[in-house]
């Protein structure tokens, strides 16, 4: 199984990225606070260059600490992980069903989406519950901690 990560993207989409309304609210709340350094205290909607800056780097710290937390738990567990370029490349011995189902095991499975890249093993399809009658509708993943 391949998993292909990339935890860092152009300027130009990480300030596209903390520059686009709707805005999540850690991000309004950052505005707001950094706006005091000005005296027309412009709103996340007209955030000047540097508070998008600033929110750029604030959104890539939180992500670099996320991946190498998950890198980390990927290595830990016999993984194979090398950086090509500016990605990070995951291996492991396994078929992707098999190594999906051991990824949510392991509690690594649902803090991938916003790394993974093309050329990673995609998720296998899950197989209706017993009882239902469309195909498609699944059971949501249990939430961590519940059992």
């Amino acid at each position: 199984m391949r998993l292909v990560l990339r935890p860092l993207r152009t300027l130009r989409q990480e300030l596209a990225h903390v520059s686009t309304a709707p805005f999540p609210i850690w991000l309004q709340r950052f505005y707001e606070v950094h706006s005091f350094a000005y005296p027309d205290r412009p709103t996340a909607e007209a955030a000047t260059v540097s508070m998008r800056l600033a929110a750029a780097a604030e959104e890539i710290a939180h992500r670099l600490s996320t991946a190498a937390d998950l890198v980390r738990m990927l290595e830990t567990s016999g993984w194979q992980v090398t950086v090509d370029g500016d990605r990070v490349i995951a291996e492991a011995d396994t078929d992707p069903a098999s190594g999906w189902a051991q990824l949510e095991l392991d509690g690594i499975s649902g803090h991938l989406g916003l790394l993974l890249d093309r050329g990673s093993d995609l998720r296998p399809p899950r197989p209706p519950a017993p009882g239902r009658d469309r195909p498609g509708d699944t059971d949501p993943l249990p939430s961590p901690g519940a059992g």
